[in-house]
C-alpha cells in the first residue's frame, strides 16, 4: 500500500499533481492541512483515491476535522496539522495524543519543515510544504 502524504500547500496545486503522477500507485492520500480548497481539489481531480484530510491555522470554514486516525496494516496514525498541539514549541502535545490515542505514527504539517524521528516510542512524520515545485511530501509504504 503506497500513502502520499502533503502539507501546506497553501493555494498551489501543481506540486501535488507532480508528485502523484510520478508514482503508478496511490492507494491513499494525506492532507495535513493549509488550505482547505487544495483538499477540495485533490477529492475532485482524484476522486477513485481516498483522502484523509485534516483543518489546518489557515483553513477558516473547513469541514474536515483537525484530527484524523486511520489505521493501515495494524498502524493507527494520527493525522493533524499541529498547530492545535502547538509543534513549533516542541512536541510534547503530539506525543501526549498519541499515546491518549494509542497511536504509533504521526503525520502533522504546520512548521513547513520536513522531520522524521521516533522519540519515545512515537514516529514523527512531517512531509515539510508542498508549496514549490521544489516541495516536499512524504511516500509511506504499508
Amino acid at each position: 500500500m503506497i500513502i502520499l502524504a502533503f502539507s501546506d500547500s497553501h493555494g498551489t496545486t501543481y506540486s501535488i499533481d507532480a508528485a502523484i503522477s510520478q508514482e503508478p500507485i496511490v492507494n491513499a492520500i494525506i492532507f495535513c492541512g493549509d488550505i482547505a480548497k487544495d483538499a477540495d481539489y485533490i477529492r475532485s481531480a482524484y476522486p477513485n483515491i481516498p483522502l484523509y484530510s485534516v483543518c489546518g491555522n489557515n483553513d477558516f470554514f473547513c469541514s474536515d476535522p483537525f484530527i484524523a486516525m486511520p489505521e493501515f496494516d495494524g498502524v493507527k496514525l494520527y493525522i493533524t496539522h499541529g498547530h492545535k498541539e502547538r509543534v513549533k514549541a516542541g512536541y510534547y502535545g503530539l506525543l501526549s495524543r498519541c499515546h491518549k490515542y494509542d497511536c504509533s505514527l504521526c503525520v502533522f504539517g504546520h512548521t513547513h519543515q520536513a522531520f522524521d524521528e521516533e522519540i519515545d516510542g512515537i514516529h514523527l512524520l512531517n512531509p515539510g510544504s508542498i508549496r514549490t515545485s521544489a516541495g516536499t511530501y512524504v511516500r509511506l509504504q504499508f
